[in-house]
């Protein structure tokens, strides 16, 4: 399993940042563990595949996940609590 650290959605950019050294093909950072828990599935937001919704914040936060494939778990910057991408 692994573990991305997503920062928030920036007018310029979003970018994704690793907590290890790990480095693939694509040039995005992974981080290879099998944390134990259940966690929640970010929403996807019609007519934009690369943005989903945290599934922690009441108000609207959008979190880029481009180049990220379906089941990834990620990490909410507004809360630090991990999620999938849908």
């Amino acid at each position: 399993m692994k573990i991305l650290l997503v920062l928030p959605l920036s007018v310029a950019a979003l970018a994704v940042v690793s907590l290890s050294a790990c480095k693939t093909t694509d040039g995005i950072e992974e981080v290879p563990v099998a944390p134990a828990g259940n966690y929640p599935t970010g929403r996807p937001i019609p007519d934009q595949p690369d943005v989903v919704l945290s599934p922690f914040t009441e108000e609207p936060h959008y979190v880029e996940v481009a180049g990220l494939r379906s089941g990834t778990l990620v990490k909410c910057p507004w809360t630090d609590k991990l999620f999938y991408v849908p």
